[in-house]
C-alpha cells in the first residue's frame, strides 16, 4: 500500500515536472540543484541514505556514490587488460633492476556527510571519477614505496611488508580528506622483468631468478627430507634403545631373582646343616656320656637295665633249648621274659659274689 501510494504520488509530481527516485541499499546521494545561488541552488549539504526515497525537481540533479567495497588489481590478481603495461605496476629496485608488480587495492567512499559533498564538489561525480583517481594515486605512491627496495629485499617478506604499508598509509594521507578510504593494499606478486619497446616483454632476468629459486627450493626440500630420515632413524634407535634397555632390565631382574633363590637356598641348607651338625654334636655328646657312665663301676647294671628295658618294649618270647634225655634229644621250654630276666640275673649276681680264690695246682697222684 505504502509503494502504491508513493507510485501515485510520483506520477502526479512527474506530471508537475517532478520525479521521486529510491537509493540503493548501499548508496548514498548529494542533490545539486542548478537554480541560482540566491534561489538555493548549488550542491546541497543534506546527504540522502540509503534506501530512501527522494523527491527530485526538475532542476535537480542525484549524484549517487556506493560506498560498499571496491577493488582495483593489476598483474596475476586482477583482471587483465589489453594493454600490457595495464596489467602491471612497473617500477625499478633502487640498483636499477625492473619490477612489475601485481598489487590488489581495496577501498571505499566515507559515509561522512562532509566529505561526501567535497568529494563532488572537488574530486568526482560519479564512481568511474572515483576508481581512475584511486587507480592514479594507488599507481604513483606504489612505485614510489617499492623504489626504495634493493633486488635482494624483495625477496625479504618483512621488508617487502614494510614497503607495501607505506604506500597504503601514503595513499590514506592523500585521499582521507577527499572522503576515499584505502582499506587494504596486497602485494600478489612480484616478477623481475621489463616491457620492451615492441610490447613484448624481456624475462631474462625472471627466467634466472626463477631457477635459483628452484635450486633453492630443491635443497631446502633435499634438507627437510634429510631431516625427516635423521628423524626417523633417530625414532628407530629410540625405540631400539628402549627395547634392549627393557632386555638389560629384564635380565637383570631374572639374574636378581636367581641370586635371592640362590642366597635362600643357602642359607636353608645352612641352617639345615648347622641342624645337622648341632644334632650330631649333641648324640655324640650323649654317646660319650652314655660310654662314660657305662664304663663306670655302674655301667654293667645300667645296661642290664637297658637291656631289660627293650625287651619289656618289644615283649618277646623266649624259646629255651638244652640237651637232655638220651640219644640227643632236645629239651625244649617255654620260659617267661620275667622268668628269663630274673634267673640271668640271679645267675649274674651269684657269679659276682662267687669268691675269687687262687686255683691250686693239683698234685700228680
Amino acid at each position: 500500500m505504502k509503494k502504491l501510494l508513493l507510485i501515485l504520488i510520483s506520477v502526479a509530481l512527474t506530471s508537475c515536472g517532478g520525479l521521486v527516485q529510491e537509493m540503493a541499499s548501499s548508496q548514498f546521494g548529494v542533490i545539486f540543484s542548478r537554480l541560482p545561488s540566491f534561489l538555493g541552488g548549488g550542491i546541497s549539504n543534506k546527504i540522502v541514505p540509503p534506501g530512501q526515497y527522494v523527491f527530485l525537481w526538475p532542476w535537480d540533479r542525484l549524484y549517487r556514490f556506493d560506498t560498499s567495497f571496491k577493488y582495483i588489481s593489476w598483474g596475476g590478481g586482477g583482471l587483465r587488460t589489453p594493454d600490457p603495461e595495464d596489467d602491471y605496476v612497473y617500477t625499478r629496485a633502487i640498483d636499477g633492476n625492473e619490477v612489475a608488480l601485481g598489487v590488489t587495492v581495496q577501498y571505499r567512499v566515507s559515509t561522512d556527510p562532509d566529505k561526501l559533498v567535497r568529494l563532488l564538489k572537488y574530486v568526482a561525480i560519479d564512481e568511474a571519477a572515483v576508481n581512475e583517481i584511486v587507480t592514479s594515486v594507488a599507481r604513483a605512491h606504489i612505485r614510489t614505496a617499492m623504489n626504495e627496495l634493493k633486488t635482494s629485499s624483495f625477496f625479504n617478506q618483512s621488508l617487502r611488508y614494510e614497503a607495501i604499508e607505506k604506500a597504503h598509509t601514503n595513499m590514506n594521507a592523500r585521499l582521507n580528506p577527499d572522503g576515499i578510504i584505502v582499506e587494504k593494499v596486497i602485494l600478489d606478486e612480484h616478477r623481475f622483468e621489463r616491457l620492451l619497446s615492441d610490447g613484448t616483454t624481456d624475462r631474462s632476468y625472471q627466467e634466472r631468478i626463477d631457477e635459483t629459486q628452484k635450486l633453492g627450493q630443491d635443497r631446502e626440500r633435499e634438507l627437510l627430507r634429510i631431516d625427516t630420515v635423521r628423524a626417523q632413524k633417530s625414532q628407530e634407535l629410540n625405540e631400539t634403545q628402549a627395547k634392549v634397555n627393557r632386555q638389560v632390565a629384564e635380565a637383570e631382574g631374572y639374574l636378581q631373582q636367581a641370586k635371592l633363590r640362590g642366597d635362600g637356598n643357602f642359607e636353608s641348607k645352612k641352617n639345615e646343616a648347622e641342624g645337622i651338625l648341632a644334632k650330631g654334636t649333641a648324640e655324640a655328646e650323649g654317646l660319650a656320656q652314655q660310654i662314660s657312665a657305662l664304663s663306670g663301676s655302674g655301667g654293667k647294671a645300667i645296661l642290664k637295665l637297658e637291656l631289660a628295658r627293650q625287651l619289656l618294649k618289644q615283649n618277646p618270647k623266649f624259646v629255651l633249648m638244652t640237651e637232655g634225655g638220651g640219644a640227643g634229644a632236645l629239651d625244649v621250654r617255654r620260659i617267661d621274659t620275667n622268668e628269663l630276666l630274673k634267673q640271668a640275673q640271679v645267675f649274674e649276681a651269684l657269679r659276682d659274689e662267687q669268691p675269687k680264690t687262687p686255683t691250686s695246682a693239683t698234685p700228680p697222684q
